[in-house]
């Protein structure tokens, strides 16, 4: 997995989304995933990299992986953005699970919250980690990846992350 955006534009003016797809299409001849935070629904373009359309000899694609999409379907990358925060934080997590459910059962997914959070940043986490998983709704099933090594007593203060993501995550 890596993440790519498909902002082209600053190395190459004038890009356009032929050259994306020919990235995307390079990196899966590599057995590589390019991924990114997904919107439910995404544009057609990242839709049909998911569902495997973009991969298929009529767009262009030979080799492994022909017309299997990707599998690794972020709802966020390096941030909870404030839609996934408070009350909106359920629908979007519901509209979303809703939508990856539909196309893609066996598609890994997660929340990414924060990279490397220092020590003061857990009661926050740890109080985004409650609010997210007492979810009434599909959003429930949603995972949260928090990018820190948790640590005792560390552990202790992230308290409902710490228990699903395990000791070392």
């Amino acid at each position: 997995m890596i993440c790519f955006d498909g902002g082209l534009g600053h190395r190459h003016p004038g890009a356009d989304a032929g050259l994306t797809a020919a990235y995307h299409r390079f990196a899966k001849r590599h057995r590589v995933e390019f991924t990114h935070a997904y919107g439910a629904p995404p544009p057609r373009d990242q839709l049909e990299r998911v569902t495997g359309e973009a991969f298929t000899a009529s767009r262009g694609y030979a080799g492994p992986g022909e017309g299997v999409g990707y599998r690794i379907v972020p709802a966020s990358f390096y941030g909870a953005p404030a839609k996934w925060r408070g009350e909106g934080g359920w629908k979007e997590a519901d509209r979303f699970m809703g939508w990856l459910e539909g196309i893609r059962r066996d598609a890994v997914t997660f929340l990414y919250l924060e990279d490397e959070p220092p020590p003061r940043r857990f009661p926050e986490i740890a109080a985004l980690g409650r609010h997210h998983h007492s979810n009434p709704g599909p959003g429930r099933r949603l995972p949260m990846l928090l990018g820190r090594r948790v640590l005792e007593p560390e552990g202790e203060r992230l308290g409902h992350l710490q228990a699903r993501a395990g000791r070392d995550a």
